[in-house]
């Protein structure tokens, strides 16, 4: 009688996941079409690394860097391979992903949340929101959606165990693959991973030895992309790079203030409101107070799991490692300083599904009301910010760039300077027809396409209307335009709608000479996989 009363339940909890993982795709793909979505310089230099690597170059790291492993440029390039290119077929992969992360959130909700009628609510709110959720999930920047995944699949793996001795070499298996590709892919995947690890080594109930090597086994599996690089390029790899100084309690101050806020969905670039102040603080110290309240109703099984006991734990107290993780690696890294968006909690998304599905009651009308309510604050502002940011942005700069390329080729200037936010797309935009070199921050990233435009006869400048999203205020067409005024540097300039072209320089400067970039040192020579 139960189990004839059950099964309704869950065929109606599993018909709602997959209408979450229906709607994931539909909201991104949808957002994937507005002026807002537009391919930016990163992304417009991952389908370069895509196109690399259909021609033989092999990447561990995106192009130019020592860490955010490559996977998805690999996922991309099979795409490129058989598709017509272009950014909605670049993006394809992170739809992907976002559905196979959406459908982990119920998988792993089935074993960590009360009921499957839960499960199925996470996802659904994972699927709509908050706005920072879709934003970046639909963005190839880096291994933001593939770090989700393995987060969730080390989580899924850890909560196979469940105390039993049977097949646990294989669950901690996939706990050790999903820690390794986490090494390779991003350190944010701690998030995830430092839950998971703890409730393996809490489970295991016999064989510790067996368990802890099947264990390392998949770590090295999964960290081989970074053994290999490691072993070439005779150094560890890092996150690198000079930063802006921050203390660790600025960046405790920014995660508090409009990192967090942009991260639960009540800000967006900046941390600029999206609700009202005091309703906004009032709902932060809502979700604080009901953390702290679980912390104190959940003391005994957190210091079970803690001391990696089985005893009282519950598979819900991981959600309650989460933040304590996440605080301590964002304020330990000076990477975190940029506030503009909450990029680097972008892996906590699922966590925070699962904390918001939790706080619903577990049964009966309140149940339903509690969810349904859940949904339309959650997704009602989601839908609502991107509605409302969803125009901010050129439109058809792709086609406008391919335009251009056009043009460069026919007025015979195949090799031209560009800045980062301009060169890459239009790299993209016009393939083998143009060698763009990047003038400035970024030029390491292909430096045989500034090479070539170094040694390059004439030189040609190109700018479009792009701002660095990194906090750039002036437009880089002015900025060409005066460094050229300046240095006493007269040209041709044609506007192409789009994009600007400066031919014909009288006298001829390179970008080093009139302050738009630097030179490449020399010698230099990029990180073999990267």
């Amino acid at each position: 009688m139960l189990r004839a009363r059950s099964r309704p339940r869950v065929v109606c909890a599993g018909a709602l996941a997959t209408l979450a993982v229906v709607g994931s795709v539909a909201l991104r793909l949808w957002y994937l079409t507005t002026p807002q979505a537009t391919l930016d310089g990163d992304e417009a230099m991952t389908g370069v690394m895509a196109r690399r690597i259909l021609d033989g170059e092999a990447y561990v790291y995106l192009a130019g860097q020592t860490y955010n492993g490559a996977l998805e440029q690999y996922l991309q390039a099979a795409l490129l391979a058989v598709v017509p290119d272009g950014p909605l077929v670049l993006r394809l992969p992170q739809l992907a992903i976002a559905a196979a992360v959406t459908a982990l959130v119920y998988a792993v909700g089935v074993r960590m949340l009360p009921t499957r009628w839960h499960a199925a609510l996470a996802a659904l709110v994972f699927a709509s929101g908050p706005f920072f959720n879709i934003w970046k999930g639909v963005r190839s920047h880096g291994a933001y959606g593939s770090a989700q995944l393995v987060g969730l699949l080390g989580l899924w793996c850890a909560l196979q165990l469940r105390g039993r001795e049977d097949d646990q070499a294989r669950w901690v298996f996939g706990v050790g693959l999903a820690f390794g590709l986490g090494l390779w892919l991003s350190p944010s995947s701690a998030y995830l991973l430092a839950p998971a690890a703890l409730w393996a080594a809490a489970s295991i109930v016999r064989r510790p030895a067996r368990a802890a090597g099947a264990g390392m086994v998949g770590v090295v599996i999964g960290a081989a992309p970074v053994l290999l690089w490691t072993a070439a390029n005779r150094q560890l790899p890092g996150l690198g790079g000079t930063q802006p100084a921050t203390t660790p309690l600025d960046r405790l101050a920014n995660l508090a203030g409009p990192v967090l806020r942009s991260f639960v969905g009540l800000g967006t670039f900046d941390g600029a409101p999206v609700w009202p102040g005091p309703l906004a603080a009032l709902a932060v110290l809502a979700l604080a107070a009901a953390y702290v309240a679980a912390l104190w109703r959940r003391r005994p099984g957190l210091a079970d799991l803690l001391r990696l006991r089985g005893g009282r734990r519950r598979a819900l107290d991981l959600l309650l490692i989460v933040p304590p993780v996440v605080a301590v690696l964002y304020v330990a890294s000076d990477n975190t300083w940029y506030v503009g968006e909450p990029r680097y909690l972008f892996v906590a998304y699922p966590a925070l599904a699962f904390g918001l599905a939790a706080l619903v009651p577990r049964e009966g009308r309140a149940m339903v009301a509690g969810g349904a309510a859940l949904l339309l604050v959650v997704g009602g502002t989601s839908l609502a910010t991107l509605a409302q940011q969803h125009s901010r942005g050129p439109r058809d700069l792709h086609g406008c760039l391919d335009t251009a390329a056009d043009w460069l080729v026919r007025n015979g200037r195949p090799v031209v300077y560009a800045d980062y936010w301009t060169g890459q797309p239009l790299q993209f935009a016009a393939g083998d027809r143009l060698t763009v070199g990047i003038e400035a921050g970024g030029r390491w990233k292909f430096p045989e396409a500034r090479w070539t435009a170094d040694a390059a006869p004439t030189v040609t400048y190109v700018a479009a209307h792009v701002r660095d999203p990194m906090g750039q205020e002036e437009d880089p067409v002015a900025v060409h335009d005066r460094q050229l005024a300046e240095h006493g540097v007269q040209a041709a300039r044609a506007d192409l709608g789009c994009l600007v072209v400066w031919t014909d320089l009288r006298p001829e400067r390179r970008p080093w000479e009139v302050g738009l970039g630097g030179t490449m040192p020399a010698g230099w020579r990029p990180y073999r996989g990267s």
